[in-house]
């Protein structure tokens, strides 16, 4: 949630330096951290839907080892 208040309060502003006709080269570098901080977001949300999904088949099927073995495997994808 906190990520997501911050990308509202980014929004917030880009919307109020177009009001204020801000230069286009300050709302763009505002716009571009706003993506990021999506993307973020994203990427946080990815990874707690992947770690909940192995823990469900874990402890139906497994070890419960495997969940942050398969992570760390993951992570190697992310860089």
């Amino acid at each position: 949630m906190r990520r997501l208040q911050i990308i509202e309060g980014q929004i917030k502003g880009v919307k109020r330096m177009v009001e204020e006709e801000a230069h286009p080269s300050k709302i763009l570098t505002q716009m571009s951290a706003v993506r990021a901080a999506i993307a973020g977001a994203a990427s946080v949300l990815v990874g707690s839907h992947l770690r909940i999904s192995l823990a469900d088949i874990v402890a139906r099927d497994g070890d419960p080892d495997e969940v942050d073995d398969v992570m760390d495997s993951l992570k190697l994808f992310g860089s």
